[in-house]
Formats: C-alpha cells, structure tokens, sequence
C-alpha cells in the first residue's frame, strides 16, 4: 500500500513550491532563499528545490547554486553565531530553537518601546533573548523562565537572580507582575496555549506579550491552528493587536 498525502500536504507543498520557484532565480544561495519562506524547514524547502529543478520549473544553474555549500543552511538558521556561544549545545528533544543575533536585537527594541525604565520583562523560553538583553546596557529587569537546567545555569553566572529554572506546564511560576512577556512555545497548538496561560499569570493588567508562532509555510494546517489559538486568547480576555512578520 502506497500512502498519500492529504489535502492539507498537498496545499502545503503546492504554497512551498510557488513560494521557492518565485524566489530562487534571484537569491544567491540557500540561506537567503530560506529568507523568503520564512518559517519553512530547511529539509522541505530543500525537496522543493529539487522537485521544482527534475520538472524544469527551476533550471540547473539555479539549483547547483543554491545547494553548492548546505552549510549555509546552518549559518540561515542561526546555529554557531559567535554571540551564541556561550550557551550550552541545543538539544532538539528541548525544542531549544534559538534566535539569531538579528532576531534578538528587533525583539529587544519591541520590548522596549513597549515598556519603560526599571519595568519587568518576562522571557518565556528564550534564552538567546535573555543573553543579549543581560549583556547589553538596558535598563529593565529581565527574568527569563527555561527549562532547561544547563542552560540556567550558563546564564545564571551573567544574571544571577533573575533566571529561573522551571518548566512553565508544571511548576509554581513566580509573582513577577510583567509588564511585557516574549514568550516563544514549542509549535504545536497545546504549547501556545500553556505559554499564553503562564504568561497571564506573570503579568499587569494591560502588559504586552509577544508570541513566536510559525509561519504559514512551516507545516499544513497553521493558519487553522493561529484561528484556534486567537480564539483562545479572546476567550482569556487578550486583546490581538497584530503580528510581525519573521523579517
């Protein structure tokens, strides 16, 4: 027995295959072609690539381009930025995906625009969020929540106090009265909804809360998935100002 995609993969791998055959001609390499479908896995934009070049809709000279160093897909991801280093290696099994340097520095300044000196920032989870803001002269308190033991532990040693082992599903979260939260969940649908919980119960009344989700590109059924997750958040009285996209 032979199994067949869904109606849902087939739409998904129909919006990837446009959105790789526009890009491609004009990118120089792999990385900057993942710029173009932001939130899609290297692997799948990597098939595309292939599949679009054996049906003549991308030509030859494009494809040996595009995949003459995979190592860029690495450097596209943000593993092994010198700033990172000094974190513990990510394990997948943690769902420890981490920002690039890039990322971090946008983030910061939506923090900081949405609150002002001395106010308290919660970091759900981002750990290179917290390195970057912990080792830089901004004048906020930055409490970061990880699950991750290896990890506190590193930044513990910059920001003693302020990082907090626990894991967000289970444990006693701390009274900390936030005015922004950044919050960045595994990706799947149960996540988001015990970050946005977690994070309701760390904040002010009227705080601001920044939540990383996925693009429309990265699997089959996300945009359903965001509908879902904003109706929850109504449903929590969250008010839904808008979204950023991933660059």
């Amino acid at each position: 027995m032979t199994a067949t995609p869904g109606l849902g993969e087939e739409v998904h791998r129909g919006v990837l295959d446009m959105l790789v055959a526009g890009a491609a001609p004009g990118c120089r390499n792999f990385a900057e072609l993942l710029e173009h479908v932001p939130g899609a896995y290297p692997p799948d934009v990597a098939a595309a690539l292939t599949r679009l070049t054996a049906l003549r809709l991308v030509d030859a000279a494009t494809h040996a381009r595009l995949t003459r160093d995979r190592g860029q897909m690495s450097a596209a991801t943000g593993a092994g930025a010198a700033w990172d280093l000094v974190l513990p290696e990510p394990h997948p099994l943690d769902y420890d995906w981490r920002w690039d340097q890039r990322t971090a520095a946008r983030l910061l300044a939506h923090c900081l625009s949405a609150s002002s000196r001395d106010d308290t920032v919660a970091l759900l989870g981002t750990p290179t969020l917290m390195h970057a803001a912990a080792t830089s002269a901004l004048h906020r308190r930055w409490v970061l929540l990880e699950s991750s033991a290896a990890t506190t532990a590193v930044l513990a040693e910059i920001s003693p106090g302020d990082v907090i082992c626990c894991d967000l599903t289970r444990d006693e979260l701390p009274s900390l009265d936030a005015d922004v939260v950044v919050a960045d969940p595994p990706w799947y649908p149960e996540h988001s909804r015990a970050f946005l919980w977690a994070a309701a119960q760390l904040t002010r009344t009227g705080a601001t809360v920044l939540l990383a989700q996925p693009a429309a590109a990265t699997r089959p059924g996300v945009l359903a998935e965001r509908a879902e997750l904003l109706a929850f958040a109504h449903a929590a009285d969250w008010i839904c100002s808008g979204s950023v996209p991933a660059h």
